[in-house]
Formats: structure tokens, C-alpha cells, sequence
């Protein structure tokens, strides 16, 4: 168990350099390294964001929105029925990921 746990300082070291030293990674994709990694052990503040600027993000009408929580491709956080936010981090990575662009048609 214990070179098991150096191995995979060893690799967060190792990802954390290239997340730090490699200019060419594209944004979508650091942010998910990021999250991989779990800076901050995990105690990570979660930017939360209303319906109307994940839309504004992804330039999806907010029927579609809800559309993609229904089929879960994203979750929402909800307060109330009428009170919900949108993890940013996760608008983000679907935005990079780019498959939400053919989803409207199925």
C-alpha cells in the first residue's frame, strides 16, 4: 500500500508540473486535470452560476439546459423549484467537450 500511495504522489507531482510548465494544454482540459486532482484535498469551493449565464456560456436556450439534466449530461444544484445553479467547472467541461453541440437532434 505504501508505494502504491508514492506512486500516486509521484503522479500528481508529475501532472501538477505539466499542468504548471505546458502552455499548449487547452483550457477545457486543465480544468479537468484540476478537478482530477482534487486541489485543495478535495475542499474545493464550487463556483456556482445561474441558469442564464450557463446558457449564456454554452449558447443554449434554458429549455435545453434543463433538457441536458433530464438526460444527464449535467447536474443542477436545486434550492427550491424555481431557485437553480449551475456548477461552473461543469458547464465548462461540457462546453470544451464539445458533445453537446448534436444533442438537440436526438
Amino acid at each position: 500500500m505504501r508505494k502504491e500511495q508514492e506512486l500516486n504522489e509521484l503522479t500528481r507531482g508529475a501532472i501538477q508540473n505539466v499542468i504548471d510548465n505546458d502552455n499548449s494544454i487547452p483550457e477545457g482540459t486543465l480544468r479537468f486535470l484540476k478537478k482530477a486532482l482534487g486541489n485543495n484535498h478535495g475542499k474545493q469551493k464550487r463556483e456556482l452560476i445561474t441558469t442564464k449565464e450557463a446558457c449564456a456560456i454554452l449558447g443554449v436556450n434554458p429549455v435545453t439546459l434543463r433538457r441536458y439534466e433530464r438526460r444527464g449530461i449535467i447536474s443542477a444544484i436545486r434550492y427550491n423549484k424555481r431557485r437553480i445553479r449551475w456548477d461552473k467547472d461543469d458547464i465548462l467541461e461540457l462546453k470544451y467537450s464539445g458533445s453537446y453541440d448534436c444533442m438537440d437532434a436526438a
